[in-house]
């Protein structure tokens, strides 16, 4: 196997050129990620939104 279906994931922790940083507003965290994927060549974005009164 030579890494045909390697996954790249990133999520932004601060703000960069790549992804948002998280952000909290009201009672939501925001995140934003990317995922890639080698064995398709997709490059897919994630935006999420996660309920404060679960996490924190």
């Amino acid at each position: 196997m030579h890494g045909s279906n390697t996954i790249f994931v990133a999520t932004g922790v601060t703000n960069g050129e790549l992804v948002a940083g998280v952000r909290r507003e009201g009672g939501f965290v925001y995140t934003e990620s990317v995922v890639l994927r080698g064995a398709s060549g997709t490059l897919r974005r994630i935006s999420s939104e996660h309920l404060v009164s679960k996490w924190l």
